[in-house]
């Protein structure tokens, strides 16, 4: 299960307003109202002064008199222990908890409390039982389990990097890939992040701005170029046919004048492809708002190797950007399903397939998304038979978040973490916060991409905060298994 993990030093309970108000002078409570709508614990690290690692959601005794947290480890794992834990829970509106959560706490043995309704008589006790146990593993049939980190760099320890340059990345084989602004693209080593003597050319005399890359389901990199609002000039995607030491095709060109951009609009902050560009794919880029609300996405479909000269222009209904925005196609072949998001404020991330729209959750105070930046960047990726989108969420001043969604089942989508928690711990089964800060990123800018290895049974996802550095993890097919 996961929460939101920035938990303070002294926890305080987080009343979260869960009933609508009554006109009636007399309120007629329910039968429900003394009890915890999610409780939580979570390791303390006392050098952070926060709550670190994975979250574990406690589970009400079907009589409602206990609460239990199983605190699980695999055999290659050393065992948790009972001391160092913080509980965080929510209740209704008005309602209390007798003692109370604050403080750290050691598990071992049951932890009495009481919960009052709002009227301030109604009760229940409730005991809180933790018990920590080893599981055994296996490989799941569908999806990730276990998962780990594989490093943290900072700008500086990855080395190459400029001031607002680094915006996008994506994985070719054994290297990590980052644009460099104009010039040729920084490489790195995707399992240490060790910086290569090399770089990935870009055509010679380029002088347009690349912000954004992508690779379609054969790893081939592409790239396009950004062109500014109210402009003659050619947008252009870069494919690198001929390897990573060749200087790219061009692969697609649109001038200006087609996409009906308008004084407040440029393109080319944003790309994503689902499919095979030498076979059938799905292109999107969206158009910058540039302070003025937009919220379209140009559409350019490959078909048998070939793409449209006509690209689609169609506009994401209920979701809009002031500044930044991405389209992510999730079918080759077709316009739905997709993903239309706001790359900063104000926040905003909705799917689209047949049945019709399906809208994220992304207030902080209902979600595991971050305050004043919903997304810096996200990738659609499936894995294991499971379909999934990886986001990067950040705030201000600095906190930074990689999020995983599991999009299966798209009626979870809407999901709110104060009203069902183990709902939402479903729709969102991986949320991991940085170490470090955010590091004068401004523009909020950044990227997320994915990796599936030959194998199947492992993905690399990696996170970039420009002016910051690069997160990376590995997420696998092993999980608890009842055999």
């Amino acid at each position: 299960m996961k929460f939101n993990k920035n938990i303070g030093y002294n926890l305080l309970l987080a009343l979260l307003i869960l009933c609508s108000s009554c006109a009636q002078d007399e309120v007629a409570f329910s039968n429900t109202d003394y009890l915890f709508n999610a409780i939580q614990i979570q390791k303390f690290d006392y050098a952070q002064r926060v709550g670190v690692g994975k979250i574990y959601q406690g589970k009400y005794s079907a009589d409602k008199d206990s609460i239990y947290f199983d605190v699980t480890y695999f055999p290659d794992e050393k065992a948790p222990t009972y001391q160092d834990w913080v509980i965080q829970g929510s209740v209704f509106k008005g309602a209390k908890v007798v003692p109370g959560l604050s403080g750290v706490k050691d598990l071992k043995d049951p932890v009495n409390v009481t919960v009052y309704a709002p009227d301030g008589v109604t009760k229940r006790e409730v005991v809180i039982v933790t018990k920590i146990y080893e599981i055994p593993y296996g490989e799941l049939e569908k999806g990730f389990g276990r998962y780990n980190k594989l490093w943290t760099k900072s700008a500086a320890d990855l080395g190459g990097w400029v001031a607002n340059a680094q915006t996008s990345l994506v994985v070719v084989g054994d290297e990590l890939i980052v644009n460099n602004d104009t010039k040729g693209f920084l490489v790195y080593d995707k399992r240490t992040g060790l910086k290569k003597d090399k770089t990935v050319p870009v055509s010679a005399g380029n002088t347009s701005h690349i912000f954004a890359l992508a690779v379609d389901k054969n790893e081939v990199l592409h790239a396009v170029s950004f062109i500014n609002s109210n402009t003659t000039d050619i947008f252009k995607i870069y494919r690198w046919s001929s390897g990573l030491d060749k200087e790219p095709e061009v692969f697609c060109q649109v001038s200006g004048t087609d996409i009906q951009t308008t004084k407040n609009t440029g393109m080319g902050r944003s790309f994503s492809i689902c499919g095979d560009t030498y076979g059938d794919a799905q292109l999107m880029v969206a158009l910058d708002g540039y302070g003025g609300a937009e919220s379209r996405i140009v559409r350019i479909p490959v078909v048998n190797g070939v793409p449209t000269q006509i690209p689609d222009v169609f506009e994401a209904p209920n979701v809009s950007w002031t500044w930044r925005g991405k389209g992510i196609a999730a079918s080759p072949t077709g316009k739905t399903p997709y993903f239309a998001l706001s790359l900063g404020s104000p926040q905003g991330l909705v799917y689209y397939d047949n049945a019709g729209e399906h809208k994220f959750v992304t207030n902080a105070a209902n979600s595991n998304f971050l305050n004043k930046v919903a997304v810096s960047g996200a990738c659609y990726f499936e894995f294991n038979h499971a379909k999934y989108l990886a986001a990067s969420s950040c705030s201000w001043p600095g906190d930074l978040r990689m999020l995983i969604f599991s999009v299966d089942d798209p009626t979870l989508i809407p999901s709110n973490k104060s009203e069902n928690a183990e709902r939402y711990s479903i729709l969102n089964p991986f949320c991991e916060n940085w170490e470090i800060k955010s590091n004068g990123n401004t523009n909020g800018t950044g990227d997320i991409t994915v990796q599936i290895q030959k194998d199947g049974k492992t993905a690399l996802v990696y996170m970039l905060d420009t002016n910051t550095g690069i997160m990376a993890y590995e997420l696998t097919n092993v999980g608890s298994s009842s055999k």
